[in-house]
């Protein structure tokens, strides 16, 4: 399953009351990524997730980009790399939750 393993390795705990899902919808895969946050862990799948916070779309490349450290996914969303919907407060949470190198 891939981007699962480096979202985990990524994953930067949050303060305990933090709760949000963000779906990542990789257009050119077919394939929704969700990844929620609740209770200090991180829960990773491909599926869905209809009361997401944070509905990202985007390609496979611009992953790739971020989970290899080349790009923000702030700064993807800023290039409209990314486009979203949803809370933006959890927006720009997300490059916090998630550090990659």
């Amino acid at each position: 399953m891939e981007f699962i393993k480096e979202f985990a390795a990524a994953f930067k705990a949050p303060e305990d009351d933090f709760k949000a899902i963000y779906l990542i919808k990789m257009t050119d895969l077919n394939k929704n990524l969700v990844l929620e946050v609740a209770n200090r862990k991180l829960r990773c799948y491909y599926g869905e997730a209809e009361n997401a916070d944070v509905t990202a779309t985007t390609n496979r490349d611009t992953v790739n980009t971020i989970v290899n450290g080349r790009a923000t996914f702030q700064g993807s969303f800023m290039s409209s790399k990314i486009t979203c919907k949803g809370d933006f407060k959890l927006l720009r949470t997300f490059d916090q939750l998630f550090r990659f190198e």
